[in-house]
């Protein structure tokens, strides 16, 4: 039995229309990034007067990032950087028979993150902007610390000692906005701006932490590897 001329025509034509569409669709992009930042914070204090300062540092991140479409992409990241901290608190106690007791310390760390994040993606020729939201983890590693004490009942009054440490870990909120530029069909440029949220991590016993929420400020640049 044959087909009618009409229905065949009309099947032809809606053939005609997906094979133009479908290379009209975003393919699915997978690739590798590396990148450098600044790691800009922000100064948490709590009701008590103990204020905790995290030093700016620069850093590294790598990531590797897969675009299904638009709507939906993925990428897991792993970053570092320097993680310093000040922990100062006023002295409690000023008098001349006052015990010596511990009014700062300092700390060196670095700090590792690792996120998973959700994409999405809006691109126009050589420029894909993209904004991000996810969470993860990140470990703080202290690598030695200073404890500063006071008392007029000592000699000298002031004095330093080496500042008991320990590591800690604690989940991060991550979001951000970007654009990546395409160089060529594989290498490319990318500039993002990220922001991360986590509580202010506790690595000396000598003084306490503040354990108020801080976000730390990522502005990058980097090169992007499309597979």
């Amino acid at each position: 039995m044959l087909m009618p001329r009409k229905l065949s025509g009309k099947i032809l034509v809606a053939a005609l229309c997906l094979a133009t569409a479908l290379p009209a669709a975003r393919a699915a992009e997978t690739d590798a990034a590396l990148s450098v930042y600044g790691s800009l914070n922000t100064t948490t204090n709590t009701g008590t007067g103990l204020t905790q300062i995290p030093a700016n540092s620069i850093g590294g991140m790598l990531e590797f990032r897969h675009i299904v479409r638009s709507l939906i992409g993925f990428e897991g990241t792993y970053s570092f950087n320097p993680a310093n901290q000040e922990y100062s608190y006023p002295v409690a106690c000023a008098g001349a028979s006052c015990p010596l007791a511990p009014y700062a310390a300092s700390v060196s760390a670095v700090a590792h993150e690792i996120t998973g994040d959700w994409v999405v993606t809006f691109k126009v020729k050589k420029i894909s902007a993209f904004a991000l939201a996810g969470g993860g983890i990140i470990f703080n590693q202290p690598s030695k610390g200073t404890v500063y004490s006071y008392s007029l009942a000592a000699s000298p009054a002031f004095q330093s000692a080496p500042a008991p440490t320990s590591s800690a870990s604690s989940p991060v909120f991550v979001y951000g906005i970007g654009a990546d530029w395409a160089l060529s069909k594989h290498l490319g440029l990318r500039l993002q701006y990220r922001g991360n949220m986590h509580p202010s991590p506790a690595l000396t016993t000598a003084l306490s932490s503040t354990k108020v929420e801080g976000t730390t400020y990522e502005p990058m640049f980097g090169v992007f590897y499309r597979f």
